[in-house]
């Protein structure tokens, strides 16, 4: 199931891609959260020697928490999606030069983490990031779909402990 959740999500992902943005951009939250939600449950199966303990327990928590999970989730997935963008431009603009590459080593390192903090801070507003580039009704239905396909798995998939990762009636 997880092979088919990531699966989805990056065919998602790869859609949005290549679409208009006002669809594009739902379509690539949607696969990207599908695949980061595939990413996290695989990650908390291994056995906890593989991450760490707090490592391990974090991420426990996270599957199975029904609410903070989703939000997280779609987060990370904000996140990485403006990461990935933000270094595939930078890497398109950084200029080797003479002596100074040291000096334009630092200064792309320093602006990468500047704008990685505004990303994080654009990830936990994703909301509103969607509702900008799409109205109302497509960001419901992106919402509502992702939100049915976590729920979905929760009831499918074992939690790490054995127990349900989510209550069928939560």
């Amino acid at each position: 199931m997880l092979a088919w959740l990531a699966g989805t999500g990056l065919t998602l992902a790869a859609v949005g891609l290549l679409v208009r943005p006002a669809w594009g951009l739902p379509l690539l939250q949607l696969g990207l959260f599908l695949a980061v939600h595939a990413g996290v449950i695989a990650l908390s199966l291994l056995p906890p020697s593989a991450l760490g303990q707090r490592a391990d327990a974090f991420l426990e928590r996270w599957v199975k928490d029904p609410s903070a999970g989703f939000y997280g989730m779609m987060a990370l997935a904000t996140f990485l999606q403006l990461e990935v963008r933000m270094f595939l431009r930078e890497v398109s603009e950084f200029e080797l030069g003479g002596g100074l590459v040291l000096q334009a080593l630092l200064r792309w390192l320093l602006g990468f983490s500047v704008e990685s903090f505004f990303n994080m801070l654009w990830a936990m507003a994703w909301p509103l990031r969607l509702l900008s580039a799409a109205g109302p009704f497509v960001v419901v239905a992106t919402v509502a779909l992702a939100w049915l396909a976590y729920w979905q798995v929760g009831r499918r998939l074992p939690a790490p402990d054995g127990a349900s990762a989510m209550r069928a009636d939560g």
